[in-house]
């Protein structure tokens, strides 16, 4: 598997190709997968699954994300360094500037309970530049599997994506799947379920990457599942959705951050609600998706 803690050389596949006049994507929602600063963390860790939970609403989200890690070792790994990026800006090779949003009141659980002791922490060599990190330290006990889980939250509604003397505004979410790379061998599986809130449809999309990997079940719910991968530039997802809401009060949805968190704890998808998912076939929001992609890449 690649390392690419904190030297993440990560491009952000919002499109299939590259242009001389790559477009830029500008204060996005953003969660990732958790890496390590470590190799010998990276080098006998294996991610055998990951489940990520998205609440999607108007001008935010809010991410549950769970991770299944086994170390393939006889002997302990202890206060092994986990990373998460706060925020920062990304530089890649089918876009010329991704700058993401921070995710706040970040909440981690290690088989249960609730870790202490999350730095904050910038790192000067770190290449593409991320300005703050949450880093914590994690044990993983030999030849056993550890659950990861975490919460955070991050602002939709200021996103924009340039392109030469355009400027498209509108909520945006991304979720960066390449960073599960830095493990151990394939990722066992990965589903990615992402609910829409507030009202929100499909019918409300501007854009999907990628669409033809989606699966739906109704208006609402959408799906990525993917098993026994290596996630590249080609498996991190992008959601381009509605227009800015005029006075949208971000710091009153952190100071509620506890009841969305409770709300999207007790989401769940099993194997039993994965044929209930069929791939996404609406041809006329697919030309729409696709209409859109093209207005950013031409």
């Amino acid at each position: 598997m690649r390392r690419i803690f904190f030297v993440l050389l990560i491009g952000l596949s919002v499109l299939p190709f590259a242009n001389i006049a790559m477009p830029g994507y500008w204060s996005i929602g953003t969660g990732f997968d958790i890496t390590s600063p470590e190799g010998e963390a990276l080098e006998h860790v294996s991610m055998e699954s990951e489940e990520i939970y998205v609440h999607l609403y108007r001008g935010f989200a809010v991410v549950r994300a769970v991770f299944l890690m086994k170390n393939g070792m006889k002997g302990d790994i202890k206060k092994a360094r986990i990373g998460f990026p706060k925020s920062g800006s990304l530089r890649g090779q089918i876009y010329y500037h991704l700058e993401m949003g921070e995710s706040e009141n970040f909440t981690v659980y290690s088989n249960g309970e609730q870790v202490k002791g999350i730095a904050e922490e910038h790192f000067e060599e770190s290449s593409p530049r991320m300005d703050v990190w949450y880093v914590w330290e994690q044990d993983f006990p030999a030849a056993s599997y550890t659950k990861i889980e975490l919460f955070y939250v991050v602002n939709t509604n200021y996103a924009s994506i340039t392109k030469g003397y355009s400027n498209i505004k509108g909520m945006a979410f991304s979720y960066i799947l390449e960073t599960g790379a830095s493990w151990k061998g394939n990722i066992g599986s990965s589903i990615v379920f992402i609910r829409l809130c507030d009202g929100i449809t499909v019918n409300d999309l501007n854009s999907v990457y990628d669409f033809k990997a989606m699966k739906v079940r109704g208006p609402d719910e959408l799906l990525f599942e993917y098993a026994s991968y290596e996630p590249s530039i080609y498996s991190n997802i992008f959601i381009n959705y509605l227009k800015p809401a005029d006075g949208f009060d971000f710091p009153k949805i952190l100071s509620d951050t506890q009841k969305y968190y409770e709300k999207i704890r007790s989401e769940s998808i099993g194997r039993g609600d994965i044929p209930e998912f069929r791939y996404f076939g609406n041809r006329k929001l697919m030309r729409r998706f696709e209409k859109f992609l093209e207005r950013t890449a031409s």
